[in-house]
């Protein structure tokens, strides 16, 4: 089989979607179920309500809503790690869902392309550092992608993976100003 090169606007549109547990354009069907079930019955509104927050989940949430992530990113090949290449996207917000099921409503930017999507991700706790995380999560027409983010101390840092390619990530948080939510520069 040939080695393809990887298209490098489609690459670093992948690795957005690993950063954020892969920026899916749906909402998985499994985690449907889940609501569900928690909800007493399929008429009540509240389906998405947020759940409870602990207080390391609204320190987690206080720093990823309304903020910018600024850094880079860089292939995995051959065993060597490409270049790094800027990234750039914004979270307009954060939701828990149910025990570690949050919804992030994130701006991914992407050579002259910029969507929003809400993206379903699972929250692990490393004692008070949360992991964002994703596993095989389907997007339509792309692919499946899997990835774990760390963030701590206003960085994130992380590792994700594509059907044939992954790489690592890496930069700063930084709050948007109320007025300016998302033109934040860093």
């Amino acid at each position: 089989m040939k080695n393809k090169s990887i298209n490098p606007k489609l690459a670093r549109f992948f690795c957005k979607v690993g950063v954020f547990c892969a920026f899916c354009l749906i909402w998985p069907l499994t985690n449907i179920s889940i609501l569900a079930q928690e909800s007493d019955s399929l008429d009540q509104k509240p389906a998405l309500a947020e759940a409870k927050l602990t207080e390391l989940e609204r320190n987690f949430k206080d720093t990823l809503t309304n903020s910018k992530f600024a850094g880079y990113w860089r292939l995995r090949k051959d065993g060597q790690l490409t270049e790094a290449k800027k990234e750039t996207y914004t979270i307009k917000n954060i939701t828990k869902v149910t025990s570690n099921s949050w919804i992030i409503e994130a701006t991914i930017q992407y050579g002259t392309n910029n969507v929003t999507v809400p993206v379903p991700v699972q929250v692990e706790w490393a004692d008070d550092t949360p992991v964002i995380s994703v596993t095989r999560l389907g997007i339509p027409g792309l692919g499946t992608y899997s990835a774990r983010v760390l963030v701590y101390d206003d960085c994130y840092s992380g590792v994700w993976s594509g059907p044939d390619y992954g790489g690592l990530l890496s930069g700063v948080i930084i709050k948007n100003s109320p007025q300016h939510s998302g033109e934040s520069k860093p």
